[in-house]
């Protein structure tokens, strides 16, 4: 954009004073009260949130306006006139705030070319002219400070309408929170930003490849079904039945994907003794351990291994030495004897007896390792490096007579391998017999109420849902061969008491793929997650809060690190909420881009006022009166605070979220039937034929007067 240096002629005030955060502006006499024609051309002026330079050494400090009032002058202010009259009535002078946000400046190797840098080289002085800035330099603001735009997602009301663009790069590479109040536009922004970023990299993709952009969008009320399906590839839709489109695919998330953590949040497993066996009882189902003769050898080689690996990082580390680490040791020598007393249980006896001895040399070296205090408690004191070094020893020696490719290859219980998830309860109440202090009637109890409710089996123990780990990858995120770039998860029919450890475990898959995928490719796989209503699955921690994880907590820790690494490994996330105090601090705070529309609650406000530093938190009073499709874009993803208007999406395009029509449907304007029948049959639960597989509803109460051999 070519534009000269703004001319002494447009000059509206002088500066009066400065400060780092604020620089307060007299206006003069004859400066514009709405419009500006100083440069030549129309420009609103003054409007709060518009933009008034400074020159300062080789460039302008740009400012943004953030309130304007007038002071009374006990005499007028006449230019060219020395003296005054001898009466003079009290005069209106208009005064303004501004903060300063950048430095307007030439480019380098050009003297009619501006570009807007971040910072302020060198603070104005008092006496220093402020100036209207013309519609070129106005451009110039906004194009400067979203440089690399490729997409555009809207225009600026307050500098002539000029488009703006953004980068997904700096927009969705270190994530995003659109944050506003039911009605402000919100939801239809982030369909807005997922279309038109899409159109964009079509538009520059060669016609002979396919697209490669990828976008998750979790939709917890079922808004975005059908924003998408018009797109190049159109768009995958996952739906928990019944579907409401033939064309949709079934939500399924199979519990053995579910890692150890995520199945103890579940069970509510208690710490010292269902824990324990929880664990022992996947490692054998996904080993695939009850189908072996020899299972118990293989379940012996894979703990004993793991137990090997811990004391080979603790003898590293030298842990050993001081407090907390030889408490650790102690405790995990308890264990490790507690674990060999229960292999010795099921090995042959030639295998069984090096078990025992074991753990009885382990008990004596703790029992030597801790003294028992006069109020009864134990303190550990610190290891030998050689006593380290011999349990590593022992445990190589017990591993030498177990089978080497169990010890080696097969997977542990966080290793999402397919398993008959019917069996846990049973595996988990076989263990139990060989472990009498054993309490898990609660925790069986649980997990087999989840296995007969039908709602949760269709979408975590569904017989159609993939068999294998590459099944699942490749629906949700997509192959080579498709260019289906969008997939939208409907979770309004999840059962609530399931749907914050579906969403955790589909969250945790996703990250872990693409974190996999750079380690594997040494490159990464840019894609976008956007959770919709973000509060519901991030919500902020209490103070205090219990050693047992519940499914809530899981859901927030898993967020709180794709928001912290994500970004590391090509995750971007999107947060879309209207109550922002109640998300998660450490989530929100890893957001360096925000689009903020209006926000009226007093709480929500003042967290938004910390997020973003104290010089633009000004622009923010303008949060409350912001009306629809306004919002404000700040952050890493522009130079300055800019306040858009985002292009408004045609009613097709937009997510299912508008208000409803009260008045239009009570008074027969707008026809609604009140038919439930068929309503009523997609809700009631179905159950399957044992032997044809045919779904049906249950069976109806007999009738008054039934026999019931037909008769009526």
């Amino acid at each position: 954009m070519t534009s000269g240096r703004p001319s002494a002629a447009a000059s509206i005030g002088t500066v009066e004073s400065v400060s780092a955060t604020d620089i307060r502006i007299g206006l003069e006499l004859e400066a514009p009260q709405t419009t500006s024609l100083s440069s030549g051309l129309p420009v609103q002026f003054p409007q709060l949130n518009s933009y008034v330079l400074i020159p300062s050494g080789n460039g302008h400090v740009v400012c943004v306006l953030r309130s304007v009032w007038i002071e009374r002058s006990p005499f007028p202010r006449r230019p060219g006139l020395k003296d005054f009259d001898l009466i003079d009535l009290p005069f209106p002078l208009r005064k303004l705030s501004v903060a300063p946000i950048g430095t307007m400046r030439p480019k380098e190797g050009s003297v009619a070319e501006l570009e807007l840098v971040r910072g302020v080289y060198q603070f104005p002085s008092v006496g220093d002219p402020a100036l209207v800035p013309s519609p070129g330099q106005l451009r110039s603001i906004i194009e400067s400070s979203t440089s690399n735009g490729r997409v555009s997602v809207g225009y600026s009301p307050l500098a002539g309408n000029v488009e703006v663009r953004v980068d997904p790069d700096r927009m969705f590479g270190r994530h995003l929170a659109v944050l506003g109040n039911t009605g402000s536009g919100k939801s239809c922004t982030v369909a807005g930003l997922v279309r038109w970023s899409v159109l964009a990299a079509r538009a520059q993709t060669p016609e002979n490849k396919l697209l490669n952009a990828r976008f998750v969008v979790l939709d917890p009320n079922g808004e975005y079904l059908t924003a998408f399906k018009d797109l190049p590839g159109g768009c995958r839709v996952f739906q928990a039945p019944p579907l409401d489109d033939t064309s949709f695919s079934r939500i399924a998330l199979p519990a053995w994907m579910w890692n150890s953590s995520e199945w103890i949040a579940f069970a509510e497993a208690a710490p010292r003794t269902q824990r324990p066996l929880l664990l022992r009882a996947l490692r054998e189902l996904k080993g695939g351990d009850g189908e072996r003769p020899d299972a118990a050898l293989f379940a012996a080689a894979r703990l004993l291994a793991a137990y090997r690996d811990q004391f080979a990082s603790i003898h590293r580390n030298k842990s050993f030495l001081s407090f907390p680490g030889y408490k650790d040791v102690a405790n995990l020598l308890e264990r490790l004897s507690r674990d060999l007393e229960f292999q010795a249980r099921r090995a042959p006896e030639e295998l069984a007896k090096g078990f025992r001895d074991l753990a009885s040399r382990l008990t004596k070296l703790r029992s030597g390792r801790v003294e028992v205090g006069r109020d009864g408690k134990e303190y550990p004191q610190a290891f030998a490096d050689r006593e380290i070094e011999v349990i590593q020893e022992r445990l190589e020696t017990l591993l030498e007579d177990l089978p080497a490719e169990a010890a080696r290859g097969l997977p542990l219980e966080d290793a999402p391998v397919p398993f008959d998830i019917d069996e846990l309860p049973g595996a988990l109440e076989r263990l139990a017999q060989l472990e009498p202090s054993a309490l898990i009637d609660s925790m069986v109890m649980r997990i087999r109420s989840m296995l007969s409710d039908g709602r949760k089996r269709d979408i975590l123990l569904d017989d159609a849902a993939p068999t294998v780990l590459i099944e699942w990858i490749e629906s949700y995120l997509g192959m080579d061969s498709d260019e289906n770039s969008i997939a939208v998860i409907d979770l309004s029919l999840i059962p609530q008491d399931v749907v914050h450890m579906f969403v955790a475990v589909f969250s945790r898959l996703i990250f872990e793929t693409i974190q996999r995928y750079r380690k594997a490719n040494s490159e990464t796989l840019p894609t976008v997650l956007v959770v919709e209503e973000a509060h519901t699955f991030i919500q902020r921690g209490r103070m205090a809060e219990d050693d047992l994880p519940s499914p809530q907590q899981l859901c927030r820790q898993t967020f709180e690190k794709i928001a912290r690494e994500g970004r590391k490994f090509g995750l971007g996330l999107v947060l879309s909420s209207q109550r922002p105090s109640e998300l998660s601090p450490t989530a929100l705070s890893q957001c360096n881009t925000f689009m903020l529309h209006r926000i009226v609650n007093d709480q929500d406000q003042e967290l938004v006022r910390r997020l973003i530093p104290d010089n633009v938190s000004g622009i923010l009073a303008e949060l409350p009166s912001l009306p629809s499709r306004q919002g404000i874009l700040l952050g890493w993803a522009t130079s300055v605070p800019v306040l858009i208007e985002v292009h408004e999406l045609a009613v097709e395009h937009r997510p299912e979220s508008a208000d409803p029509e009260f008045w239009d449907v009570w008074t027969q304007a707008s026809d609604r039937s009140a038919d439930w029948t068929d309503l009523v049959q997609r809700w009631v639960p179905v159950r399957k034929d044992g032997e044809r597989g045919e779904e049906h509803p249950a069976d109806p109460p007999e009738s008054e007067g039934d026999d019931g051999n037909g008769s009526g």
